[in-house]
């Protein structure tokens, strides 16, 4: 078994599990939390066409709903289990679909803003992950990437080791690096909660 395959498989169980457990305290009041600052942030026109990319249970798209966005919305997860509560949240109001990060079954340029919170970490394949979610934005658009960023090295590498499924706790000049060469323009970083950094480019 190819450590990607493995990784996966270790995300998979580990999501399955967190599932039961994923919209109820600490990890949904917050998570939802950071997602609203990411939302907050993308400024967003009400027509817009927005991909979650590891959208868990559809807490992000939920909320653009409930803001009355009149977009196209779309998720993807590799977990059955939270793809199944997210449509009980959504719906036939967002396109939710089972997929890997590192192959958007989306056209090109299809959506106006990508955005992932607190997943990267788990993508096996970053590098692909980053390039097809440009692929799928339109010109203009932008990509937002809120993940894991402690202070110290000492404590991204703990996580790294103890945390299932993790791939990496990726620096700030990797995740800008990462976005550069998927050809993205613009890109900028903010600190937007204790560990957590925002990187976000634009599709020229």
């Amino acid at each position: 078994m190819s450590r990607r395959e493995a990784l996966r498989k270790q995300n998979e169980s580990l999501f399955r599990i967190l599932s039961f457990v994923y919209d109820i305290f600490p990890l949904g009041p917050w998570t939802r939390s950071l997602q609203r600052k990411v939302i907050f942030i993308m400024r967003l026109r009400p027509d817009d066409a927005i991909l979650d990319v590891g959208c868990g249970t559809g807490a992000a798209l939920r909320m653009l709903l409930r803001r009355r966005h009149r977009g196209k919305l779309a998720g993807i997860d590799i977990s059955p289990q939270m793809l199944r509560k997210a449509r009980r949240k959504l719906g036939p109001d967002a396109d939710l679909r089972l997929a890997d990060a590192a192959s958007l079954p989306f056209k090109a340029e299809s959506f106006d803003a990508v955005m992932s919170t607190e997943a990267f970490h788990h993508f096996p394949e970053p590098g692909k992950a980053v390039q097809d979610m440009a692929r799928v934005l339109k010109r203009g658009g932008r990509v937002y990437i809120a993940d894991l960023n402690f202070y110290l090295p000492l404590f991204n590498w703990l996580w790294e080791r103890f945390e299932p499924g993790c791939v990496r706790v990726y620096p700030r000049e990797e995740m800008r690096r990462l976005l550069a060469q998927a050809g993205l323009k613009g890109i900028e970083q903010e600190r937007i909660g204790l560990f957590i950094v925002l990187t976000r480019g634009e599709k020229a």
